[in-house]
């Protein structure tokens, strides 16, 4: 069974159209998936290796069948809020650096999928969930020449004066003139699949950056 993420994450934001903190948003999916589906079993931070302090954001366990492992990534611009007695006061982050982790999410969820396969006799799925209100996210860079400009995540990408959809695939890096120490600390990411960005709409509160928007992958096995 595949989990139907958009019909999940509209029936979370009719009562969380904000969260606090990207470990917020994964309590409250939890919380959804589990009423929504009571016979999967949540583990949060399921660790990768024994040996290693390297988790996934969230594995889901249907008994001895089934295993579907989820990356989440809570991206945000400054925005002040107030719901039901609830304060929310996000800090801004920084669009590269969620443009590079949700891609680098595919990447480890296309070796998460490698991996299990040839250990799990269980079918295996995997999905990237970003969750924003930075606009930029889902608008793409104002300019071509940026140096994460391989790295767009946004809904479409400009080839020869148009507007085409965008998908992402293959190996991606950093313009030569990127800073030595960015690179290194984010290496190029290599991509088996083809992946179309498609974002939704996931609620909208009062405030500049109250619009709320989210891209779901559902990431594809490498081919052997």
């Amino acid at each position: 069974m595949r989990l139907d993420v958009p019909r999940i994450l509209s029936a979370l934001a009719k009562r969380r159209p904000v969260f606090h903190s990207e470990a917020d948003f994964r309590l409250e999916l939890i919380l959804q998936i589990h009423k929504m589906h009571p016979k999967l079993c949540p583990v949060a931070e399921y660790p990768i290796r024994r040996e290693s302090k390297e988790a996934y954001d969230l594995v889901l366990f249907r008994g001895h069948r089934e295993v579907t492992a989820l990356e989440l990534k809570y991206v945000c611009q400054k925005l002040d809020y107030r719901n039901e007695g609830q304060t929310f006061k996000l800090k801004a982050s920084t669009t590269d650096a969620g443009r590079y982790g949700t891609l680098r999410d595919i990447e480890r969820m296309e070796e998460f999928l490698e991996k299990i396969r040839k250990k799990e006799p269980r079918r295996v799925h995997a999905d990237v969930i970003t969750l924003t209100n930075d606009p930029f996210l889902w608008e793409g860079p104002k300019r071509t020449g940026v140096v994460g400009e391989e790295f767009n995540i946004a809904d479409s990408v400009t080839r020869d004066n148009r507007k085409i959809k965008n998908i992402v695939s293959g190996t991606l890096r950093w313009l030569p003139r990127t800073a030595t120490k960015t690179k290194r600390a984010c290496p190029k990411i290599r991509l088996h699949g083809r992946y179309r960005m498609m974002w939704r709409d996931y609620s909208k509160v009062a405030g500049k950056f109250g619009q709320f928007r989210y891209l779901h992958i559902p990431v594809q096995p490498p081919k052997s």
